[in-house]
C-alpha cells in the first residue's frame, strides 16, 4: 500500500490521539493535541496509508529554527520508511516556513530513532541529563538545512512545471 504525507489539522484530532495512545507509553493528552493541532506556529504532517494514519510529526517553527516536537509511527508500520518520509517533509516544511536549521531531543536509549535522525543530515549538539521524566538523558541534535533550500526549490519548481529538462 502506498503512504500518503498530508498536513494534519483540528479534523484529524481522533485519528492522532489514537495513534499516539497506541505507541507511546506517555502520551500527550488530548487537550494538548487539540492546542498544538490548531497553532500558527505548530506544523502537523501525517502519514496515510488509505484512510488510516499510520504516522505523524509534528514541528515548532521560530524565527530561524525549526524544532521537531513528536515523531510516532504505529509499531507494527516501523521499519518501512515512513518515519524518514515524516523527518523529510517536516524538514520541507521547516524550510519553507524560513527556518534554517532544525533541532530535536531524542532518548539517549533510543537508537534507531537516533540512526535514523542522523541519515538525514543530523548531528550531535550536546546532552540533556535527565531530561526526560523517568530521569532518562536525551541527546540533542542539529540539521543544517541551508542545502535544503535549492533542491526544495528545484523540486517545487518541477512540479509546477517550470524547469526546462535539456
Amino acid at each position: 500500500m502506498t503512504t500518503r504525507l498530508a498536513t494534519l489539522g483540528a479534523r484529524h484530532l481522533d485519528d492522532v490521539v489514537a495513534l499516539e495512545a497506541f505507541a507511546r507509553d506517555r502520551p500527550w493528552s488530548v487537550r494538548t493535541f487539540a492546542e498544538e493541532l490548531v497553532r500558527d506556529d505548530r506544523c502537523y504532517v501525517g502519514a496515510w496509508e488509505g484512510d488510516r494514519l499510520v504516522g505523524f510529526g509534528g514541528l515548532h517553527i521560530g524565527p530561524d529554527e525549526a524544532d521537531v516536537l513528536t515523531l510516532v509511527v504505529a509499531p507494527e508500520q516501523r521499519r518501512r520508511g515512513i518515519g524518514r518520509l515524516l523527518v523529510e517533509r517536516l524538514a520541507d516544511e521547516a524550510v519553507t516556513r524560513g527556518a534554517t536549521s532544525l533541532i530535536l531531543e531524542v532518548a539517549a536509549t533510543n537508537h534507531a530513532a537516533e540512526a535514523l535522525y542522523r541519515s538525514v543530515g543530523f548531528t550531535d549538539v550536546g546532552r540533556r541529563p535527565g531530561y526526560y521524566p523517568d530521569g532518562g538523558d536525551a541527546v540533542m541534535l542539529c540539521h543544517c538545512l541551508a542545502a535544503r533550500a535549492p533542491v526544495l526549490q528545484r523540486r517545487v519548481a518541477r512540479a509546477a512545471g517550470n524547469v526546462t529538462r535539456m
